[in-house]
């Protein structure tokens, strides 16, 4: 091989890196990297500006399930998705997650959901998703998480239950049967059967010395139903209006009076927002319509009746849990004891 062979650069040599390189001019037969959207858009992690932000900063738009499910999120201001309060409405109605967040669903046909925004008066889930929330639900006699062994009496539309966690041994629950959230939406028909009830247990504390008090907190995102029946001795029945009214005061609203009884409550019932009412013993009813951002306590009237019964450390139902063998035994007790009142008899 000649010297000027050996000398010789041979084809497709790398560059020198240090070599200075007029770049000005690509080589011959290069090729430019494209810069299009869609090229350029794979390299986005890169790009700071493009990263998701909280929403409320104009960046990520998705709902928040969390709220959109249940009407609240623990994360509140600091959550990154979107709290919508129609979303949450048009959810409770059975509308698709995936529809309301992204505008379609990919089950199609296939989901048991809607598939389109419901007016105001449609507020029927599909049956899959009733059944699925049934199943679910703490309350439903269907439901394999049902605790039958506080049940104590089964009438055609409600039944009775001794209450988890009680203020005391003989707080009952009024539940409907059905699944529904509040017992002002069932069909006046079966206020007969509610009135029923009330008056058996009425007659059977009555016998024991002891008046009775029935509050419900009706809350629109509510799940199942439950009257609370809880009753206080005789000689502190004159106090109640007014220690729910002192109540109600440091909270900071007044309750309305309602002397004709439920006919006339069901008339103030409004699906579009929520009410506490309390019945005092003599039947009159005091009732407050909780506004949309109104943060009222959920527990409310028990912790009014804790303080009433100075059992203050029983407002919270948890620290009152028992056992299942000591809440069987209570709901034994109560059962017979009530038979003789007990209209579903």
């Amino acid at each position: 091989m000649s010297k000027a062979e050996l000398s010789a650069k041979p084809p497709n040599t790398t560059l020198c890196p240090y070599t200075n390189v007029d770049k000005s001019a690509p080589p011959e037969g290069a090729t430019k990297r494209p810069t299009d959207s869609t090229s350029e858009s794979q390299y986005w992690r890169y790009d700071v500006s493009k990263k998701r932000q909280k929403h409320g900063d104009g960046g990520d738009d998705r709902l928040c399930f969390k709220f959109v499910s249940s009407g609240s999120c623990p994360r509140g201001n600091k959550c990154q998705f979107r709290h919508d309060e129609e979303a949450s409405e048009q959810y409770s109605r059975g509308v698709c997650f995936d529809f309301l967040n992204k505008g379609k669903c990919e089950k199609g046909p296939d989901c048991n959901f809607k598939h389109s925004l419901q007016e105001e008066g449609d507020r029927s889930a599909p049956r899959a998703a009733s059944s699925n929330r049934s199943r679910e639900c703490w309350f439903c006699l269907s439901s394999p998480n049902v605790e039958s062994h506080l049940i104590t009496s089964v009438g055609e539309n409600y039944y009775c239950a001794l209450a988890k966690g009680p203020l005391l041994p003989d707080h009952v629950l009024i539940l409907p049967i059905e699944h529904t959230p509040n017992t002002l939406s069932l069909p006046l028909e079966c206020e007969k059967e509610l009135d029923q009830l009330q008056s058996g247990l009425k007659a059977y504390f009555k016998k024991q010395g002891k008046e009775t008090v029935f509050f419900e907190w009706v809350n629109k995102r509510g799940t199942h139903a439950n009257l609370q029946v809880v009753p206080i001795p005789s000689s502190r029945a004159s106090v109640v209006r007014d220690i729910f009214n002192m109540a109600a005061e440091k909270l900071g609203f007044k309750f309305t009076m309602v002397k004709e009884g439920r006919p006339a409550l069901r008339t103030q019932f409004d699906r579009s927002c929520g009410l506490f009412y309390v019945e005092v013993p003599g039947g009159d009813i005091l009732l407050h319509v909780v506004e949309e951002n109104e943060n009222f306590p959920a527990q409310f009237g028990r912790e009014v009746l804790a303080g009433l019964l100075n059992v203050a450390d029983k407002a919270d139902w948890r620290n009152c849990k028992l056992g299942k063998e000591d809440e069987t035994k209570m709901a034994e007790r109560f059962k017979n004891a009530f038979q003789e009142y007990d209209p579903n008899q």
